[in-house]
This record gives C-alpha cells, sequence and structure tokens, in this order.
C-alpha cells in the first residue's frame, strides 16, 4: 500500500536518513554485506541528508575507493556506520570503473518514499 499523505511520506523519508548514514564502495551491483570493497586507504563517506519534500529526500557523500590492488566500483551500498555497522541499502549503481590507484569520488543519493 503506498502512502498518498505527502507528510507522512517525508517523515518515512527522514527516517530512513537517520538509518542509513555512510556510503560505501561495492565491487558488484546490487550492493550487499559481503561486496563491500575494502583495504588500504578505502573509507566510506558520511552522508549529508537535506530535507524531506514531499516523500523526497537527497544526501550526499565523498567515499574513497582505495588504493591497494585493483578494484572493481560496480554500486555504491548505504550503511549504519563509519566501519562495521548495519548494512542498510544497496540499490545504487555506478558504471563498473577498474581503478588501479586512489580515488575519492562524490555520491549523490536520491530516497523516494511511496
Amino acid at each position: 500500500m503506498a502512502i498518498s499523505d505527502n507528510t507522512t511520506k517525508s517523515l518515512m523519508a527522514t527516517y530512513y536518513s537517520t538509518l542509513a548514514t555512510y556510503a560505501a564502495s561495492h565491487s558488484a551491483s546490487p550492493a550487499t554485506s559481503g561486496n563491500e570493497v575494502t583495504g588500504s586507504g578505502a573509507s566510506r563517506g558520511l552522508i549529508t541528508w537535506g530535507t524531506a519534500v514531499n516523500g523526497v529526500i537527497v544526501g550526499t557523500a565523498t567515499v574513497v575507493h582505495p588504493t591497494a590492488g585493483s578494484n572493481t566500483l560496480a554500486a555504491v551500498g548505504l550503511w549504519s556506520a563509519a566501519t562495521t555497522g548495519t548494512f542498510r541499502d544497496g540499490q545504487y549503481d555506478v558504471t563498473d570503473v577498474t581503478q588501479t590507484g586512489p580515488v575519492s569520488f562524490a555520491v549523490t543519493i536520491t530516497y523516494t518514499q511511496s
């Protein structure tokens, strides 16, 4: 059942933003708790969420892809903490890129509550 009230949708979207607070690079799509890219220099980025409007909330983060070896970047996953934590979501595909050195990338995340 879809929610019809926009205020309720926005409240739900805001709650989602409190659960998914960090973004990380993942080697496969969809992102799961088992395919996060880790290694020397890898770090999750803190997501800065905006204000939900009509059930839509947008967040941004900077994720650091690791320096060690070649790692394929296929998706961005959302987590509850900077390290360990709980995997929350992983439907954010990126164009597959094989990276041979360190890279920081900005990601924009849009969540829509229906």
